[in-house]
């Protein structure tokens, strides 16, 4: 039944809820569904991975000065000697490997944010996650997730954490409305 169900999902035109919906309980109230948002690498870190990015960015700058510098003296000014041209060789690798590390994880991570749908409903939180053969559904019932944690950010986006073992949802656009319902729909839980 799974498969069946989520095999018309992950295509750019779908609305979460009717991802989400072939999965609700007889008698369930879906009360909001999403995706994780996803807005570019440099948006989504923190100030660490700003300072990061940008002593990156500052790496890559200098051994491309270097490089060309290298490039230009062996090639106009000197005959190229084996020891230059790998030296030359070595900044260039040490330039691909600073870009590759920069981009790699936003490169990753934009697919999976764009496979993965959330659903809040009255009695659990479903996730669905993954391509379209083989989705994952997580499950985790509102009943037992006691210690939900939010994280925001000045514009109102950020994550909700459901302590060490249950789901983290987001990044998300309006968070603490997202909270809001998952600790309205709690209440009668308690």
């Amino acid at each position: 039944m799974f498969k069946g169900a989520c095999s018309h999902i992950l295509n750019s035109t779908t609305h979460p809820t009717d991802v989400i919906a072939p999965h609700l309980d007889a008698g369930e109230k879906l009360l909001w569904s999403g995706q994780p948002r996803w807005a570019g690498a440099l948006q989504e870190l923190g100030p660490v991975g700003r300072l990061t990015f940008w002593l990156q960015m500052v790496f890559v700058g200098a051994f491309s000065v270097l490089f060309i510098f290298m490039l230009v003296h062996v090639l106009y000014l000197g005959n190229p000697t084996p020891y230059k041209l790998s030296l030359l060789l070595v900044v260039l690798s040490l330039i691909a490997m600073a870009l590759y590390t920069m981009w790699r994880e936003p490169a990753q991570e934009g697919p999976r944010r764009a496979q993965t749908f959330y659903g809040v409903t009255d009695r659990r939180i479903l996730l669905i996650e993954g391509p379209t053969a083989s989705p994952a559904l997580g499950i985790w019932y509102l009943s037992v997730l006691n210690d939900a944690r939010i994280i925001e950010d000045e514009r109102g986006e950020g994550s909700i954490q459901f302590g060490l073992t249950g789901p983290t949802l987001g990044p998300l656009r309006e968070v603490r409305k997202v909270y809001d319902i998952i600790r309205r729909a709690q209440e009668p839980t308690r």
